[in-house]
């Protein structure tokens, strides 16, 4: 498949649903409530098959090995959260506002509904199921310490960090992918064998996953509040988009992984490590009362960014 395909598909699957779902809400068509029932059900009914899939064809050299992959991811978070760490002191933030600008810079859309979809086009099928075993580390190292400084930097009233863990530990949102991560691993260590169909199958899920999703983000988004939070929005981009590649770059250098997976380790890194702020991040400010405007604004303008982004993560890659 030619770059200029690649591209196409990724605009066709990412950029279009996501302005459709953009005017279906500003001509008044569709309620943005329909977000959220859109967004659970690709999470319950068509994420698991690619992270299943993803999981079962990986090539695994050894179960230490799998263990490594989510190991980098939670090194890299960690890495832009520190880096975050220095934005927020740079531009003097405090409070809820500060609180939200962390975790929209610890926090980066690495699943499937972009970053793992990005690793597919890439990388193909090993490159989405490494992005599987980078993005296990999310809710047990990012959602953690997300609720955790949520909660130091929140205003009154907010949900407690143990109210919110328990609801996330109970959640099929969380469940349902975890324990397809968990079949697939299973299938891969007793060496099942991958049915003929399941290759085709999973490339049409990989691209409703991503469609579905950014039709979702379409119903919501608020292009006019990226304004006001301009310095922050900027200084999340650079973040994510400078930073994260080069945090990522070294975190595989120095655990001495360069070459494996074949130099499928550090392209996937770079990749998620490049990768936008997350909705996780909106959600949690909103959950704890963080400054909820600055975390959408962040969202949308490092998503929209992203277009620009993907070109030169496909030459650095490829």
């Amino acid at each position: 498949m030619s770059p200029e395909t690649r591209f196409a598909l990724l605009a066709a699957c990412i950029y279009l649903p996501l302005a459709m779902g953009y005017l279906a809400r500003r001509l008044g068509l569709l309620h943005p409530d329909l977000s959220k029932r859109l967004s659970r059900a690709a999470i319950l009914a068509l994420e698991p098959i690619t992270v299943l899939v993803g999981c079962w064809v990986l090539d695994i050299a050894s179960a230490g090995g799998a263990l490594l992959v989510p190991l980098v991811g939670a090194l890299v978070s960690l890495g832009l959260l520190a880096a975050a760490y220095g934005g927020a002191a740079l531009l003097r933030l405090s409070g809820p506002r500060r609180g939200a600008f962390l975790n929209c810079g610890m926090m980066s859309n690495i699943g499937m509904s972009l970053g793992g979809f990005i690793c597919y086009m890439f990388l193909g099928v090993q490159g989405q199921g490494l992005s599987v075993l980078y993005t296990a580390h999310f809710l047990p190292v990012c959602f953690t310490v997300g609720v955790v400084l949520a909660s130091h930097y929140a205003r009154p009233g907010q949900a407690t960090v143990g109210q919110t863990l328990r609801g996330v530990v109970r959640n099929p949102l969380v469940l349902v992918p975890n324990g397809a991560l968990v079949v697939g691993l299973v299938l891969n260590a007793a060496k099942a064998k991958v049915p003929g169909w399941l290759g085709p199958a999973n490339a049409i899920v990989v691209f409703a996953v991503v469609s579905v999703h950014a039709f979702a983000i379409g119903l919501t988004l608020r292009l006019s509040r990226v304004g006001a939070y301009w310095r922050e929005a900027v200084a999340l981009a650079a973040t994510k988009f400078l930073l994260g590649p080069a945090i990522a770059a070294a975190v595989v250098f120095l655990l001495g992984q360069w070459g494996a997976s074949g130099g499928l380790l550090w392209r996937t890194a770079v990749i998620l490590g490049a990768m936008p702020v997350a909705i996780f991040a909106t959600v949690v400010s909103n959950l704890f009362d963080l400054d909820r405007d600055l975390a959408n604004s962040a969202w949308v303008l490092t998503t929209l960014a992203c277009a620009a982004a993907i070109p030169i993560l496909y030459i650095v890659t490829a």
